[in-house]
């Protein structure tokens, strides 16, 4: 059995919160010109996932929280659309835990995204929901 540890970031919106991620909107908000790549509402986080898979950007965040480490396997090597979703979930988690983060939303829940330095400077709207840390 597995126990968890009271929710430690701000903001949660419980003592046992469970993190709330958005793969297309984690990884477009990452991207320098998301309308630039052809997407359509079924395929937007794989095209994401590639493109920034492909550019090393996702090798990036896992070096800015885990330096000096290696995946056992390629970002680029990952082509199942619900092992990059479970990926990314992962990567959201990760940024949590290494307390650098950017969450949208009220006190009903909040969206985790990256990290505020690897939002794109286009997304400058998002700074009217990010929460109060």
């Amino acid at each position: 059995m597995t126990r968890l540890g009271p929710a430690q970031h701000t903001p949660a919106i419980h003592r046992r919160a469970i993190l709330e991620a958005f793969p297309s909107s984690f990884l477009g908000l990452m991207m320098e010109d998301p309308k630039s790549l052809h997407t359509r509402r079924g395929n937007r986080s794989d095209v994401y996932y590639k493109h920034l898979a492909g550019t090393g950007q996702l090798d990036a965040l896992i070096d800015r929280f885990l330096p000096n480490r290696k995946l056992a396997v390629a970002f680029q090597a990952v082509t199942n659309h619900d092992d990059r979703a479970a990926l990314v979930c992962a990567l959201t988690a990760l940024c949590v835990v290494g307390g650098e983060f950017t969450a949208v939303g009220d006190k009903e829940g909040w969206i985790i995204l990256p990290p505020r330095a690897l939002i794109q400077d286009w997304a400058d709207w998002l700074d009217d929901w990010v929460a109060a840390a």
